[in-house]
């Protein structure tokens, strides 16, 4: 075989080799169900951000450099799910993730901007109309002096 001919060959052996990988996402209930799902995959030494939709629970993304990604899936009514993949070859990644339902959240907020005087330091007792209306008095004429 000549040296050209060599060259040739070893130009186009090169070229054959993928650096790419792909990831094969599948993405379920507890039930086994097929979700619906928003997802983020991010490589920070790559350089992508890419967000996509996962439709009927199944998404497939190609063309990925080699490298480790942060996956992060969220549902409605779901946990977020969140986790490292890493893409080493031509051959695909295949991730498979089962999204528990999200814990029940309830919050209560109270208004304490009018409970607290931030310009006073000691200790106040503020007795209302409606409190003065419904105590009972031991005595009559001690309304006052039963209160403290």
């Amino acid at each position: 075989m000549s040296v050209p001919a060599l060259l040739v060959s070893l130009t186009f052996t090169v070229h054959a080799q993928r650096v790419r990988g792909e990831l094969r996402l599948d993405v379920r209930d507890a039930q086994g169900g097929a979700l619906d799902a928003s997802a983020e995959m991010v490589s920070d030494a790559n350089q992508i951000h890419r967000t996509f939709r996962v439709a009927d629970g199944r998404y497939v993304a190609q063309d990925l450099p080699f490298g480790i990604y942060r996956l992060r899936l969220t549902a409605q009514g779901f946990a977020p799910w969140a986790d490292r993949v890493e893409i080493r070859s031509g051959l695909p990644v295949q991730v498979a993730v089962t999204l528990s339902v999200a814990p029940l959240a309830e919050q209560v907020q109270a208004d304490s901007a009018t409970l607290l005087g931030p310009h006073r330091t000691g200790a106040q007792y503020s007795i209302g109309r409606r409190t003065l209306g419904e105590t009972i008095a031991a005595q009559p004429g001690r309304d006052l002096s039963d209160l403290g």
